[in-house]
C-alpha cells in the first residue's frame, strides 16, 4: 500500500510506515527530505491524496541513488498529491507517477493537482494517468498534473510524460488562471485529449517548451 504497515518513508532519523505520517512530521518540522524505498507504491483503500498545505520545502526521492520508486494508483479514483500553499516548494526526484485516476471520478490532474505552490520534477515518469470529466462536463483537465492558480508553477527536468489522459483537455498537463509550467529536455509520447493532446493553456496559463520531445500530435 501507499500508506502500508512497514517502515518504508525515512524522514529526519526516523522510519514511518505511513507516508502521510511523515509529510505531516515534515510540514510541522519546516520542511526536509523524505526518502522512500524502492517499491511500486499503491494505495490504502480507506485513504485519498497526500495533500501538502504548509509553506515548506520538501523533497521526495528514494532512499538509494537508483533504487525504483513508484506510485501505482492501480486506476483509484484519486491523484497521489494535493500542493495547496502559495510558499510550499516541492520537489520530486527519479520517481514514476502511473494509473493515477481512472476517469469515473470527476477531476482535474490524473496524478498531481498543484493548487498553490512551486513544484519541481526531475528525471520523472508520468504514464498513463488520466482525468475525467462529470456529467455536466466540467473538469477532466490535464491527464497528469493540473494547475489550479497563478500562483501555481511547474517545472520539469528530463521528464517522461507517456500515455496521459484527459477527457476535456491537457492530455498530460493542463495550466489554468495564470498558473505557469516549464518543460526542459521533457519527453511526450502517446498522451490524448480533445484540447491539447500534450499540455493545454486554459484561462491565461502559460507554459515553455526547452528542448523537448514530441512523438505524435502536440
Amino acid at each position: 500500500d501507499l500508506l502500508g504497515e512497514n517502515p518504508n518513508f525515512y524522514y529526519n532519523g526516523k522510519w514511518y510506515g505511513d507516508l502521510d505520517d511523515a509529510v505531516d512530521d515534515a510540514c510541522d518540522n519546516n520542511g526536509g527530505t523524505i526518502y522512500l524505498k524502492a517499491r511500486a507504491w499503491g494505495y490504502d483503500s480507506a485513504e485519498r491524496e497526500i495533500t501538502i498545505s504548509d509553506g515548506v520545502w520538501i523533497t521526495f526521492q528514494p532512499y538509494n541513488s537508483g533504487d525504483e520508486v513508484i506510485f501505482d494508483g492501480q486506476k483509484n479514483t484519486y491523484w497521489f498529491f494535493k500542493i495547496d500553499d502559495k510558499d510550499a516548494h516541492i520537489t520530486f526526484n527519479d520517481i514514476t507517477f502511473r494509473n493515477g485516476g481512472d476517469g469515473s471520478l470527476a477531476s482535474d490532474g490524473g496524478a498531481i493537482r498543484i493548487i498553490h505552490g512551486s513544484v519541481t520534477f526531475n528525471n520523472c515518469i508520468f504514464d498513463n494517468n488520466e482525468a475525467g470529466k462529470n456529467i455536466a462536463g466540467g473538469f477532466g483537465w490535464g491527464g497528469a498534473i493540473f494547475l489550479d492558480e497563478s500562483d501555481a508553477s511547474l517545472i520539469a527536468n528530463n521528464c517522461r510524460f507517456t500515455n496521459n489522459k484527459a477527457d476535456n483537455g491537457g492530455g498530460a498537463v493542463c495550466a489554468e488562471d495564470d498558473a505557469s509550467a516549464t518543460f526542459n529536455n521533457c519527453y511526450f509520447e502517446g498522451n490524448t485529449a480533445p484540447n491539447g493532446n500534450n499540455v493545454l493553456d486554459k484561462d491565461g496559463g502559460s507554459h515553455t517548451f526547452n528542448n523537448c520531445r514530441f512523438i505524435g500530435s502536440g
